[in-house]
């Protein structure tokens, strides 16, 4: 069953399902990302980047319903280790954690970002976007950051298993 999930997952997905154009865009990789000693399933997440790798996006697909200060807690665990400067990117985070949804198992959250934009849509819908430049650098830290919250993970993503 492990073999298949990259199919499926690859399948899954359509150009006509996302919120924005992403024909420029390539999969990179994905991977699920399990919480506990228990591997309790949270969600498949998926890496999208265009050529030249100015312009990607994560997908990650909810395998259960998560409270929004679960997931501002993820955020915090994220960038503990994969931020340095904290008080430069203070704004960029409490944005972050400010504008994460509440998520219900089956639903569709897309973090997107390019040079100086980022946005998140949920369920295919535009909930909030900023033309920033610090949000950016910070919004895949906690998957493809230099201390991920996955090693695992983090090299599925980046196509390295």
């Amino acid at each position: 069953m492990k073999f298949l999930l990259p199919f499926f997952v690859c399948f899954s997905l359509h150009a006509q399902d996302l919120p924005f154009e992403s024909k420029d865009f390539k999969k990179v990789g994905n991977a699920l990302l399990e919480y506990s000693i228990f591997g309790i399933d949270v969600y498949d997440i998926s890496y999208y980047q265009n050529e030249m790798g100015d312009k990607a996006f994560l997908i990650l697909d909810y395998k259960l319903d998560l409270k929004k200060e679960y997931s501002v807690k993820g955020w915090d665990v994220g960038f503990e280790k994969n931020v340095q400067r904290k008080d430069y990117y203070k704004d960029a985070m409490a944005w972050l954690r400010e504008h994460t949804p509440a998520v219900e198992d089956g639903d569709q959250v897309i973090l997107y970002r390019e040079s100086e934009l980022a946005r998140i849509y949920k369920n295919g819908k535009l909930i909030i976007e900023k033309k920033d430049n610090k949000i950016p650098e910070i919004i895949f830290r906690p998957w493809l950051g230099q201390h991920p919250v996955d090693e695992d993970v983090k090299n599925k993503l980046l196509g390295k298993e």
